[in-house]
């Protein structure tokens, strides 16, 4: 009878020593499995809230810096007299053409000379054919995935031929686009300066690619960045 109960209270111990190992085990997987997921959680929030804060917080410093510096030059025309008075800041308004008596005389006359004779206006030819390049979404250089950009276009075309050109080279067209956009940073295409830029620089590319003729404008309908 003792024996019995000696072999009872031993399985008992092994059974309770057992469930202890089994508790440790579930604890370890536990606090394993919270640290890989909180791991996890803590590289997204940093990938798509963390750094995507920080980019725009640079690019808008970027940009106000630049504003900022923009602001601040000021052009000088030199007088050829010697001393501190060498030169004189230039007057916008004079600069564009204003040299009535409020605005010095004639003084920029008899810096430059005269003024030569208004140019003949450009007779407006009406609106071309517009062709439409629409749903260019692609990532921007330089940002990992996390910044992309959304163009919409428009080509004004006059001649027939170099339309037809366009409508049947489309996929190039567009490849040369896609690619375009993707080789600029988000810093370089939230300047203020970028749109008309690139319009410049997309409208040779495509000259460029042409056999028939060029395209006489390119135009944005949508330009957004994120």
């Amino acid at each position: 009878m003792a024996e019995e109960i000696e072999k009872k209270e031993q399985k008992e111990g092994t059974d309770k020593k057992n469930i202890l190992k089994n508790t440790d085990k579930m604890r370890y997987i536990g606090i394993i499995f919270f640290a890989v997921v909180f791991s996890v959680l803590s590289f997204l929030i940093t990938r798509r809230v963390v750094l995507p804060r920080i980019y725009k917080s640079r690019i808008e410093k970027q940009l106000k810096s630049e504003l900022v510096g923009g602001d601040a030059e000021e052009s000088y025309i030199d007088t050829g007299l010697t001393g501190s008075v060498g030169a004189f800041p230039i007057d916008t308004a004079m600069a564009e053409g204003d040299t009535g008596a409020n605005r010095g005389g004639g003084l920029l006359e008899k810096v430059f000379g005269k003024k030569e004779g208004k140019k003949e206006k450009k007779k407006y030819r009406g609106m071309g054919e517009i062709i439409k390049v629409a749903d260019i979404t692609v990532n921007t250089n330089k940002s990992d995935g996390l910044r992309f950009v959304l163009v919409e276009l428009a080509i004004e075309v006059h001649d027939k031929k170099v339309s037809q050109e366009i409508k049947d080279r489309e996929p190039q067209i567009r490849d040369m686009f896609i690619n375009y956009f993707r080789s600029k940073t988000a810093l370089e295409i939230a300047r203020l300066d970028f749109q008309e830029k690139s319009k410049q620089e997309l409208m040779q590319k495509l000259n460029n690619l042409l056999t028939e003729g060029k395209v006489d404008s390119i135009y944005y309908t949508k330009l957004i960045l994120q």
